[in-house]
């Protein structure tokens, strides 16, 4: 449990990477120097938590949709882990989270366009930062080439993940696990192509959302 910081770190910005000035490094020493022991129990304590869900051996997914923010954190404590980052046309995905209730906390910024579309933004900018560090362990998979080319589109990303290739990939929807989240329902459909430009027939209400996007 890594507590936060009670000071303010004054830093400076050069050429976007983030340099901290001599004094504050001799602050956070003792924190830095403690921060191998901390990363070895959070992934100790995530397999433990993770091991009640799901029990494989040798590969799982965790789809939570904020796992975005954490992916620095989440590569150090899985060097091999492999990020899948689904992308789709922003005015499309953000209308998906307007027009499903998500009871967490946590997502309560999907209630809201103008809330979404800074989100959204916020999650562009995220990703860009990650991509500079990462770029080996992200993976962009878009969603409208999976679609309409999805044999090719899933090969790939087999191929990234560094996994076996099974026919049945192609066969999601045959697959009887349980599915406890809000897209249960597509899950057990072959993939479709009717979710491309959803929100078109809604465009006259997202004026907020498409104005406040970025991208």
């Amino acid at each position: 449990d890594i507590k936060p910081y009670n000071y303010r770190l004054d830093v400076i910005f050069e050429d976007e990477d983030l340099i901290l000035r001599p004094e504050l490094e001799a602050v956070l020493k003792p924190e830095l120097d403690d921060l191998e022991k901390k990363i070895s129990s959070s992934q100790d304590d995530y397999l433990s938590q993770i091991s009640s869900i799901n029990n494989s051996e040798k590969s799982f997914t965790d789809k939570a949709p904020l796992n975005f923010k954490y992916i620095g954190f989440l590569i150090n404590i899985f060097p091999n882990i492999k990020i899948i980052n689904c992308k789709r046309n922003p005015v499309d995905i953000c209308w998906s989270n307007f027009k499903n209730y998500f009871g967490a906390s946590l997502l309560n910024f999907s209630n809201d366009l103008e809330d979404l579309a800074q989100y959204y933004n916020q999650y562009e900018s995220i990703m860009k930062f990650w991509k500079k560090y990462f770029s080996n362990n992200i993976y962009d998979l878009n969603y409208e080439n999976l679609v309409t080319n999805s044999e090719e589109e899933i090969k790939n990303l087999i191929k990234f993940c560094e996994l076996n290739w099974d026919p049945n990939c192609l066969k999601h929807y045959e697959n009887k696990r349980l599915i406890k989240t809000v897209s249960f329902n597509q899950a057990r459909k072959p993939i479709y192509k009717s979710a491309i430009k959803s929100s078109n027939m809604f465009k006259k209400y997202l004026d907020k959302l498409v104005k406040n996007l970025n991208f």
